[in-house]
């Protein structure tokens, strides 16, 4: 697992301060929530601690990598090699199976990862109760989509973890089982872990809670 170090993060819109992080620290390994409103800067600030925000200025250090001082092709390769990501928006190319999205990975890793991704792929989707993986992802509900999001993620078997609203979509039920199966896999793997969330749920699992608003992180 990788330490975050953030320090003076800000983020833009043009003339519009988006987000403001003075200073946080998360240890390697330790699992954190962020919660707040709605238009808080929550997925913001999850987006930029992915190196996929051009407009953010300060300090992300993801161990011993700045990411902000990374160029867009180093930035995207770190991404690729370290973070794990669920969307809130699932994301999944529904041309494809299940299988084929939760090892979506798998076709931008080198030859000798691949079949290592493959099969964690299929274990999660087994795990989560996507037994039938070879249905096309059009023909899934919301709550078994995000599963197959989740699966996706998972599979990477990356240090990082970051998830937005990953039991948005899920009854109560169903987002109890998830956080079992996330918590006790990013536990298991030592995987540092932080997601955005209004689920109380969720958050009652983390090390520590932090709250934004107005794009300010408390």
């Amino acid at each position: 697992a990788l330490p975050l170090t953030v320090r003076d993060l800000s983020v833009y819109a043009g003339a519009r301060h988006l987000l403001h992080v003075a200073k946080l620290n998360v240890a390697a390994g330790q699992a954190i929530g962020i919660k707040g409103p709605s238009g808080a800067g929550k997925s913001t600030l999850l987006f930029a601690l992915a190196g996929l925000v051009r407009t953010a200025t300060g300090h992300i250090g993801w161990g011993e990598t700045d990411l902000l001082a990374l160029n867009e092709g180093a930035r995207t390769a770190f991404r690729a090699n370290t973070i794990g990501m669920v969307f809130q928006d699932f994301l999944l190319f529904d041309a494809l199976t299940a299988r084929e999205n939760a090892a979506l990975t798998a076709g931008f890793s080198c030859k000798a990862h691949r079949a290592g991704l493959h099969r964690r792929a299929k274990d999660h989707l087994d795990h989560l109760g996507l037994k039938d993986a070879d249905r096309m992802a059009s023909t899934y509900s919301g709550g078994e989509r995000q599963r197959i999001g989740v699966a996706r993620a998972l599979a990477k078997d990356a240090p990082v973890l970051l998830a937005d609203e990953p039991t948005a979509s899920l009854d109560r039920s169903a987002a109890d089982a998830l956080i079992a199966d996330l918590l006790t896999t990013v536990r298991a793997n030592g995987t540092t872990f932080i997601t955005v969330s209004h689920d109380p749920g969720l958050l009652a699992h983390m090390d520590q809670v932090h709250k934004m608003t107005d794009g300010v992180l408390a």
